[in-house]
């Protein structure tokens, strides 16, 4: 029976390696071609005497009724949310009333405190990385800092690969939801517009 090695930080000797990727999907998606690389951003407000952070971030474009560029900011490739969420500022922007034109909704985040939410359902076009993106819901948060790229939109159209250690992020296209795919996606979207 071999001793169990201590806990030490990723640099010790003594720590086991990581086993190499034999996932196929993580392979192909490594490998592709299709793959484009981005690296990481710096977000948020970066107040006096606070060092900026990099993140992975990309810039998104909101789109206006006619299609036409209303605004650009850098949004967060965030896999803690559900949802694609933008500061209340766009939907100002927008005309979007957040007490008549959505609902409020209290929903869990990271550092575990309530935050409140104000659910858009009636649909929004944002552009990313050059495409076009519906969403079906889209969330606002008064005076938050950064946009949010949730899984339930941006996170079914991309695999997504972190090279934290580089400071950059690798996306590819996924193929567009069908069949069965579609049926969950539809119900996920039906349930948070019913929350």
């Amino acid at each position: 029976m071999e001793p169990e090695t201590p806990l030490k930080s990723s640099g010790s000797e003594r720590t086991r390696r990581l086993p190499a990727v034999t996932e196929p999907a993580l392979v192909a998606a490594a490998t592709s071609s299709t793959v484009r690389e981005f690296k990481y951003l710096t977000t948020g407000d970066v107040g006096p005497g606070h060092r900026s952070i990099l993140r992975p971030a990309l810039p998104v474009t909101l789109l206006g009724g006619h299609g036409g560029e209303m605004t650009t900011a850098r949004a967060l490739v965030d896999s803690g949310a559900d949802f694609t969420t933008f500061s209340h500022e766009w939907a100002e922007l927008l005309g979007i009333d957040l007490e008549r034109d959505c609902e409020e909704r209290s929903v869990g985040v990271a550092d575990g405190r309530p935050s409140k939410r104000f659910v858009y359902t009636r649909g929004l076009w944002v552009e990313v990385v050059g495409e076009r993106l519906f969403l079906a819901v889209a969330m606002f948060c008064k005076n938050l800092p950064v946009a949010l790229l949730g899984r339930k939109d941006f996170f079914e159209r991309y695999v997504v690969l972190l090279d934290q250690r580089n400071h950059r992020f690798f996306l590819e296209r996924q193929a567009a939801l069908t069949g069965e795919d579609r049926d969950g996606y539809d119900l996920a979207l039906d349930g948070a517009k019913k929350q």
